[in-house]
């Protein structure tokens, strides 16, 4: 269908899937490597069909009291992508980033740019095991695993929507 996800698409799509524990392996034809091989088959054990207002129920709005990014780690491109859409903006409601300590060190200007809006990027921890998210009703995260994890790990509602709408949700 010619779209090329990135990396980070990719591990995102990745742990989103392993965090419903229903799947350890996944091919993306011409994307991940073993599917270039000629002795490579695709043969799908099953097919579901998901439809749009199937869509739209998960990505319904809901009032939130946090917001939380980096399940897995954020990267330093979605660093860098953090950094740009919380430019200039002030967070209203609680904001953490979660990195690796080699991420956040390496890219110290987007961790400050981050920071100078009132979100908070919290190294080497993740959403689902940080004490800090136990005090929260509603939280909103950008990724499938978390959205798995958060109601049974943090005891807390959640809503999940794309990076951008994380930070819509956490400035307005």
């Amino acid at each position: 269908t010619n779209i090329r996800p990135s990396r980070d698409q990719l591990k995102a799509m990745g742990a989103a899937m392993a965090a419903s524990g229903a799947v350890a392996l996944y091919h993306v034809k011409g994307i991940t490597p073993e599917t270039r091989l000629p002795t490579f088959k695709a043969v799908p054990s099953e097919t579901i069909t998901i439809e749009k207002s199937d869509i739209d129920e998960l990505f319904k709005e809901v009032d939130v009291d946090a917001v939380a990014v980096g399940c897995p780690h954020c990267s330093p491109d979605e660093l860098a992508k953090l950094a740009e859409l919380l430019d200039g903006k002030k967070v209203t409601k609680t904001f953490y980033v979660f990195a690796a300590k080699g991420v956040k060190s390496a890219n110290p200007e987007y961790v400050a740019k981050i920071e100078r809006s009132g979100a908070k990027v919290v190294e080497d921890t993740c959403i689902v095991v940080s004490p800090a998210m136990d005090k929260f009703d509603t939280v909103m995260v950008n990724s499938g695993k978390a959205f798995a994890y958060v109601p049974n790990m943090c005891g807390c509602n959640v809503r999940i929507g794309t990076t951008e709408e994380c930070v819509d949700a956490a400035t307005k």
